[in-house]
Formats: structure tokens, sequence, C-alpha cells
């Protein structure tokens, strides 16, 4: 262990907030970084100390509680298929735990993913949904709260790691924000950051970011200014032709974020009471959007 090859890595600490390393901050998909990896091995090394290792917990009723190492068997059985004595005898030593680090730190994001839903499961199960003292926190907030601090676009949901957004939506958001335009991507990449602030979501300025960046999507192609309202009408005589169906949903969209209640004045949706899915909503619309004009101003060139 080389103590001087370690290096302060906060979330929210002075050098992240003033961009000095590079933390990430866009929603991981299809796998982990190590910082989450790391934090999601701390969570699960919580959940063994609470809840099979003390021996002064008030676990009242609770009745079939396990030892470690029962747990540990259990888990080399279930989760890696390991023949009972084999399980038994690692699970004696202690050594399972090595086992489960090494999933999490270095196996892919779904076999993590297998292991956290296992945990979860099998610790809210052999306690009957009693916790073993008051205010401990499941294992499911545990692992969310981790989920939500490091951008991971997962959370537990009723017992099953679920994607807050499905794979279409995604490809739209990246497809979007990789655009040639810096303004565009600009405005795509603050909406996703205040959609996914672990301490504070910003969600009614995550959708003013997610029309702006269509603002200026429509700026760059009619090399004017002006509210996306009139922008949009503008777009046909610039000879962009755009569905009349589709153009008429999102001015109506676009009107029901800007009217007294909407995000120009605060209230539903786009307002000071917005919400995660509202948010969302409006990032992948806004970002499908933006690429469909990308595709067509294409063709007109």
């Amino acid at each position: 262990m080389n103590i001087k090859d370690w290096h302060v890595n906060m979330r929210e600490g002075f050098s992240d907030r003033n961009n000095l390393i590079s933390l990430k901050k866009t929603l991981q998909y299809d796998d982990l970084d190590y910082r989450t990896r790391v934090e999601i091995l701390n969570k699960t090394d919580e959940i063994f100390v609470e809840y099979f290792k003390q021996e002064n917990v008030n676990w009242g009723i609770i009745r079939n509680r396990k030892t470690h190492p029962d747990f540990g068997c259990d888990l080399l059985k279930d989760v890696f298929c390991i023949p009972y004595v084999e399980a038994e005898e690692i699970s004696q030593d202690g050594s399972w735990e090595e086992v489960v680090n090494n999933v999490i730190l270095n196996h892919p994001y779904f076999e993590v993913f297998d292991l956290l839903e296992y945990i979860s499961h099998e610790t809210q199960d052999i306690t009957q949904g009693e916790l073993p003292y008051d205010n401990l926190p499941s294992p499911e907030e545990r692992y969310n709260e981790v989920f939500k601090k490091e951008y991971v676009g997962y959370r537990f949901i009723k017992g099953k790691i679920r994607n807050i957004t499905d794979e279409n939506e995604i490809q739209e958001i990246v497809k979007a924000s990789l655009s040639p335009y810096e303004e565009v991507n600009f405005h795509l990449d603050k909406a996703s950051e205040r959609l996914s602030d672990r301490k504070n979501p910003d969600y009614e300025n995550s959708i003013k970011e997610s029309i702006s960046a269509v603002e200026a999507m429509c700026v760059i192609l009619l090399e004017e200014k002006g509210e996306l309202g009139t922008l949009l009408k503008k777009l046909e005589k610039a000879g962009i032709k755009i569905h009349p169906a589709l153009k008429e949903a999102f001015l109506k969209l676009y009107g029901y974020t800007s009217d007294a209640k909407g995000i120009r004045h605060a209230g539903s949706i786009g307002g000071t009471e917005s919400t995660f899915e509202e948010a969302k909503f409006m990032l992948v619309s806004c970002s499908a959007f933006i690429n469909y004009l990308k595709e067509v101003s294409i063709k007109i060139k």
C-alpha cells in the first residue's frame, strides 16, 4: 500500500466545485467507474457489519437471523453456483467476502447488480422486513444513495434494479450531446447535470436548459436570435421542412412550459414543483427534436 499515490477524491469538495479534478457528472449506464464501485463496496461492507457481524443489535421478534458464515455460504451457493461443501469451507474462513469484493470492483456492471439484488433480497428476507435497530437504512436505500450520488442511471425499485431511462432515450440524449454545436451541447450537458445532481436536483432549470438547447439549435440553423416559439415558425421559411403534426406538438409543449404556470413563471411542469419524470421527459424530447432538426437540415444542404 503506497499512500503517496492516494489523491483526495471528494464529490462537492473544493476541487470538484471548481472543476480542478475530473469527476464523472454524466449518467452511467453500461459501466461503473472505479469511484462508484468503491462506494458500492463500502455500502456493502456496512450492510454485512450491521446485519450479520454485530452481536449487540436489537433484533426483537426476528427469529431466523443468519450468522455471518451462514450468509456467506448461501451467497456462494446461490450466486456463484459453488458446491455446498466448498461454499461452507470458504464461508467459515471469511474469504467469501474477498469474492464479493472482487465482483464489485472488477466484474461487469450487470454482475455487480445481480449481486446487489441478492444481498438486498436476502437481508430483507432474513429479517422479515424488520430492521435490526431503529433508523437503519435498508440495503435498497443505501445503494440508491450511491446510485444518485455517482450518477448511475439505475435505481432499486421494489427489490429490483431498474433502468431509469430506456436504451432508446439514452441514445437520443447521447447523440444530441455529441453534436458539432458547442452551444447546444452546453445546454444539454447542463440539463443532464441538473437532472442528476446528487444533493440538489434542479428539475426546473433542467427543463429550462433542455428548451434552451433547442433554441440554440434553431438560432444556429436560422442564424438569428429569438424565442423558441418564434424560431420554430421561421424554420420552414428557411427551407427546413418539419412535419406539421410534429411542429404543432412541440409548439404546444413549449407553450405549456412557458405559460403562466410554466418555466418562465414557475408552477407546474418547468416550475418550482417540477418532477424528475417531467425533467427527464423534456431532456429526452428536446434531444430527439434536436437530432431531428440536424437530420432535416442536412438534407437541404
